[in-house]
């Protein structure tokens, strides 16, 4: 999956998120404050800048100068991160209703190697205690797809709904339109040493460049028995 194109930043946290967060974001990145973000509950401000936090550590890490961080990772109306100019990335969180365990990370890469990135954990906890969205994100065909890789039904939907997320994510700031679970779907997995990759085919058109029928990959991975973490990186050429 072309790891040696994106760079990553990942928080874990037990317990609440943590507040001082939200000072960092106003000393580092003020521009970075959406409308409203006074009003918010303060835990969800302190997600919302832990997410700029690890999205700014991941551009630091992959060489982007700190010139163009000051005024980034602006939140656009639809509320992505505004990246820098020659960059592109995606940002994830979860928490674990089980444990109370709560993980974020940011992935980032350059325009010139990639065009659009995806990430998303998501809880096994979650997915097990939901069989009802089981049916919405997958049908049983894909989930047999993933029998031979993954004994049960709700890891084979966690790990399918996680994929289609981080394809989505990926692709959404191309063509700027939403699309059901419906749009994608898994037609083959290997599995190499716990990663599983994953092929999707399109089911509808994501602008001209991606029509109906086009192929796309994404990496998973069970960890610790507690999480699914998937991430699909289109390659600049692709």
């Amino acid at each position: 999956m072309h790891r040696q194109t994106i760079t990553s930043a990942r928080l874990d946290i037990v317990g609440a998120w943590p507040h001082d967060a939200v000072s960092w974001l106003e000393s580092q990145l003020p521009s970075a404050r959406p409308a409203g973000f006074d009003r918010w509950a303060p835990s969800r401000r302190a997600e919302f800048a832990l997410g700029r936090k690890a999205s700014h550590e991941a551009l630091i890490r992959a060489g982007a100068p700190a010139t163009e961080l000051v005024h980034s990772l602006q939140a656009t109306p639809d509320r992505r991160p505004l990246w820098p100019l020659g960059w592109t990335g995606s940002i994830s969180h979860s928490v674990d209703p089980a444990s109370g365990a709560r993980v974020l990370e940011a992935i980032v890469a350059p325009t010139s190697k990639a065009i659009g990135l995806g990430i998303d954990w998501e809880s096994l906890s979650r997915m097990q205690t939901a069989p009802a969205l089981w049916n919405r994100v997958s049908d049983p065909e894909e989930r047999i797809v993933l029998c031979s890789h993954l004994a049960s039904e709700e890891v084979q939907a966690a790990v399918i709904f996680s994929a289609k997320e981080s394809l989505f994510k990926a692709l959404y700031p191309q063509v700027l339109r939403y699309q059901g679970f419906e749009a994608a779907r898994l037609i083959e997995a290997s599995n190499n040493q716990g990663k599983i990759h994953l092929q999707f085919a399109l089911t509808r058109a994501w602008g001209s460049r991606w029509p109906a029928g086009h192929l796309l990959s994404a990496m998973a991975e069970v960890l610790e028995n507690r999480w699914v973490r998937s991430e699909v990186v289109i390659l600049a050429n692709q």
